[in-house]
């Protein structure tokens, strides 16, 4: 049976975050940037001397001298502005990262309630037909069943949010239901105000101009962590969501029937009532 990695795509949220936080507070101090700025001028006095040698640098000896260092001076100050840029470039790098996750999730929720209710293909895949020739090119029923999951699915992951979302309210999911934060606790509200679907196309439009137009959107470690907030409570009510509507165990849960405890102890018993009818 399938199941609904809820915990799996937290984690994975959390760990790519995670690395991006703990390099970012190593590179802000002062000490590891003049390390790195230390390590990014090696080789340049022996630059300077091969480039002496070849005449390139005319004068006395004192004039030389000065030329070389003002030559240094230029190069380690250059240095020292791109490592002060090292942040905006994880941060940015991190948010790509996330986003991706994001709609590795996405597919995986279309995927898992597929192989749970095969009949949802009917209203898919209307527009995926397949040839009489690539009919007759598989042999049995699982493989044309397969076949036109993989189309759905290859169709889905090509798709922007916003279709990506009509898809899940084809298949019976209130979206709105993602960002509606009612049940959690004031201070929780308070932190997600504004962030609702138009939020997350705002972050993947951050995403892919940072990809595409080579911008840095986000500068601050803040920003990062609200949009990997809003990304972990998507997960859960997402995963929720389609929980309830399919009755597909979670991730956690399924450890805890696989460990022994009564699976008709997990499941409320509006989802149990699913399964029987299913």
């Amino acid at each position: 049976m399938p199941t609904i990695r809820m915990l799996d795509f937290l984690s994975k949220l959390s760990d790519a975050y995670l690395v991006v936080y703990n390099t970012v507070n190593i590179v802000e101090r002062s000490d590891v940037q003049s390390f790195i700025v230390n390590t990014m001028m090696q080789g340049t006095d022996q630059l300077l001397q091969e480039l002496e040698d070849k005449r390139v640098f005319y004068g006395d000896i004192p004039q030389k001298t000065a030329l070389k260092g003002l030559l240094t001076q230029r190069l380690k100050d250059a240095n020292a502005r791109k490592v002060q840029e090292y942040v905006p470039v994880l941060l940015n790098q991190n948010l790509v990262m996330l986003c991706t996750i994001m709609e590795i999730f996405f597919l995986h929720i279309l995927e898992t309630i597929i192989l749970k209710e095969p009949n949802v293909l009917v209203g898919l895949a209307q527009e995926k037909r397949l040839s009489l020739q690539q009919v007759l090119s598989l042999k049995d029923y699982d493989s044309i069943i397969e076949k036109f999951r993989s189309k759905v699915l290859d169709h889905f992951s090509r798709q922007g949010l916003k279709e990506k979302f009509k898809i899940y309210e084809k298949m019976g999911l209130d979206i709105n239901k993602v960002f509606d934060y009612s049940t959690y606790t004031d201070d929780a509200q308070k932190r997600l105000i504004g962030y609702d679907f138009s939020k997350l196309s705002e972050i993947f439009d951050k995403r892919h101009n940072t990809v595409h137009k080579n911008e840095l959107p986000l500068k601050e470690l803040s920003e990062l962590v609200k949009t990997k907030y809003f990304f972990e409570k998507i997960v859960i009510k997402l995963s929720i969501l389609t929980m309830d509507k399919y009755a597909i165990l979670l991730d956690l849960q399924d450890i805890l029937v696989r460990s022994g405890y009564p699976r008709d102890k997990i499941l409320p018993e509006r989802q149990r009532k699913k399964e029987v009818d299913n």
